[in-house]
C-alpha cells in the first residue's frame, strides 16, 4: 500500500497528466538558465508516478514532453518548436547540453529542489477509491 506522501504525489501527478497540461507547447526558451517550475514540477509528478507503476503509453508521451521541455529551459532562446526544426545533430547537442545543465542544477540547488518537492506534496489532493 502506497504511503499518504505517495498517494498525494500520484494523485498530482493523475491531475496533471489528465489535464492536458502536459501537452502544451511554450512558444519561447528561457534565456536566464533556470528551470521552467511548471515543467519541473511536472517533471517531479511524473517521476513519482512512475515510481508506482509504469506509465501509460498515453502518460509516457506526456511525460517525456515535460521532460524535454525542462532541459530545453536551460539551452538560451530554444523553444520545443525550434528544437524541432534542427538538425538531428544539434538536437542531440541541445539534448546533452539541456541535460547536464538540468542535473548540475539539481546538484546545485538541492535546498530549492526539495522545497520544490514539498511544495508538490503539500499541493497534492489524495486520491479516493
Amino acid at each position: 500500500m502506497f504511503t499518504t506522501t505517495k498517494t498525494a504525489l500520484l494523485a498530482t501527478a493523475f491531475v496533471v497528466l489528465a489535464s492536458g497540461t502536459l501537452a502544451q507547447t511554450k512558444t519561447s526558451g528561457s534565456t536566464d538558465f533556470e528551470p521552467d517550475m511548471e515543467d519541473l514540477q511536472l517533471y517531479l509528478a511524473c517521476n513519482a508516478l512512475a515510481e508506482s507503476r509504469p506509465l501509460s503509453f498515453g502518460e509516457a508521451a506526456a511525460c517525456s514532453i515535460a521532460i524535454q521541455r525542462l532541459k530545453l529551459s536551460f539551452v538560451s532562446n530554444l523553444s520545443l518548436e525550434d528544437y524541432d526544426r534542427l538538425p538531428v545533430e544539434k538536437q542531440a547537442d541541445a539534448n546533452i547540453r539541456g541535460y547536464r545543465a538540468f542535473r548540475a542544477w539539481l546538484l546545485s540547488d538541492p535546498i530549492e529542489v526539495q522545497k520544490l518537492k514539498s511544495e508538490l506534496r503539500a499541493n497534492a489532493t489524495p486520491v479516493t477509491d
